[in-house]
């Protein structure tokens, strides 16, 4: 009876003929590595002998080591794996039909096309999974399978090295367009003080922190509104805590200086506040601040609307308000690896979308069991992870003593009142010098001034 063999449609993308040619130039001329080094990697290779041999490889260039059929053959006795690959002999059929090592950049590229295609059919099919689930959200299964496919095709790609020769000159225009002041230093806070020190620059990670009650989010809506309304950039917002109306109403008694109060309540307004704040808003309707009050954003989710806003909108600054109340389905029950995963995450969005990114994060209760005048808060106090202060380009904390009954601050040479007062502190800047100093708290517009 003659059986005819059908092909496989399921077969995933491979070639164990490439595979082999690969294996077999390097053990046939070990120089040719360094030029692929970078791009190689085990999970190139799908087949079970051609994947252990790719392993014994590297681990012998890691110790470098020499590289021929006799050692590739000790490094996979060693490893347990020779008999798995056919022993020596299996080894050393990787070189037949391998004249040299000419083409070897071609062939690791044709793997990795091929890896690719494998992870995108395995990614799709959990997708499918996922999305047959009763309840999934789509536009979280759609977002996270899209982040999924980028980070797997990033981690392809190979950025080529640059000199000093080859940054020189573009760096040298840059720094000329500073001194001139053709071009911005960077995004400022608003705060004279602060912006002599420090300012937001592109891929800056910077994590402002403080105890609840503190005026984080009256912070953070200045360097909105600074970045927003006095230097015309477009501004990214995402408000994980408050809703877009709160935020509204925060902006509105800060740039009207109405109490923020009787805003909300309404009660007490008068016809000439009415006409302020209908100024005013008019005034900011041309302003260019997008709020996103979403709760809950996953990490990818996250990333994904602010990748959005920048190709859209044009924008030069995001904002996250805050950092613990951001989810990551990776970690769900382990809160200090899911906060180092998500302030790594931050980081990478700040460098792909080339824009700083200034999030909040809470601190640690054990603050406020400090005894009086030690309420300022230390890089040690971040909440959770130690990973947030190692990824930041800068941390900023807020400490109001007034707020802990403390009458007044302590500078040394003298005493002043704290009321109305607030410190501060910028702790760690990658970029330059640091600063603790104290500035004026509004509360009833919650505003800060120099």
């Amino acid at each position: 009876m003659l059986t005819l063999k059908t092909k496989n449609l399921q077969t995933l993308p491979e070639s164990e003929d490439i595979e082999r040619a690969v294996l077999g130039a390097i053990i046939l001329e070990s120089e040719c590595l360094v030029s692929i080094i970078t791009e190689l990697d085990t999970k190139l290779f799908y087949h079970d002998y051609t994947n252990l041999v790719c392993k014994a490889i590297l681990e012998l260039y890691q110790k470098n080591g020499r590289i021929d059929g006799l050692t590739v053959s000790q490094q996979l006795k060693l490893n347990g794996d020779l008999e798995t690959v056919g022993g020596g002999r299996g080894v050393m059929a990787l070189t037949d039909k391998i004249a040299s090592s000419a083409n070897i950049e071609t062939y690791v590229r044709l793997l990795q096309e091929m890896y690719l295609k494998r992870e995108t059919i395995t990614l799709c099919k959990k997708t499918i999974a996922t999305a047959m689930e009763h309840g999934a959200d789509a536009f979280h299964v759609v977002g996270e399978l899209v982040s999924k496919l980028e980070n797997t095709q990033n981690r392809l790609i190979t950025k080529d090295f640059e000199t000093i020769g080859s940054m020189a000159s573009e760096y040298l225009q840059e720094l000329e367009a500073k001194r001139s002041g053709t071009v911005s230093q960077g995004i400022g806070f608003g705060l004279q003080k602060i912006d002599r020190y420090y300012q937001m620059n592109p891929t800056d990670l910077i994590i402002l922190a403080a105890r609840p009650a503190m005026g984080k989010t009256a912070l953070i809506l200045k360097v909105a509104r600074n970045a927003a309304i006095n230097l015309n950039k477009a501004v990214g917002f995402f408000s994980l805590e408050m809703s877009s109306k709160q935020l509204l109403q925060r902006v509105a008694s800060a740039e009207c200086l109405i109490n923020s109060e009787l805003l909300h309540n309404g009660k007490g307004l008068t016809d000439e506040n009415i006409n302020t704040v209908y100024r005013k808003l008019h005034e900011l309707t041309k302003t260019k601040l997008f709020i996103d009050d979403t709760g809950g954003l996953n990490i990818h989710d996250l990333r994904n609307r602010a990748k959005k806003l920048v190709s859209e909108n044009k924008v030069e600054l995001i904002i996250v308000d805050y950092l613990q109340l951001i989810t990551a389905n990776e970690f769900k029950n382990d809160k200090t690896n899911q906060i180092s995963f998500i302030s790594g995450k931050l980081k990478q969005i700040a460098k792909e979308l080339n824009v700083p990114v200034i999030a909040l994060s809470q601190l640690s209760r054990s603050v406020d069991s400090r005894p009086k005048g030690e309420k300022m808060p230390r890089l040690s106090d971040l909440r959770d992870s130690g990973a947030i202060e190692q990824d930041a380009d800068a941390v900023m904390f807020i400490c109001r003593p007034e707020y802990y009954k403390e009458d007044s601050i302590d500078l040394g040479n003298e005493q002043i009142s704290s009321k109305g007062k607030a410190i501060i502190d910028l702790a760690k800047n990658r970029h330059g010098s640091l600063l603790t100093d104290i500035f004026n708290f509004e509360g009833q517009y919650t505003d800060f001034y120099d």
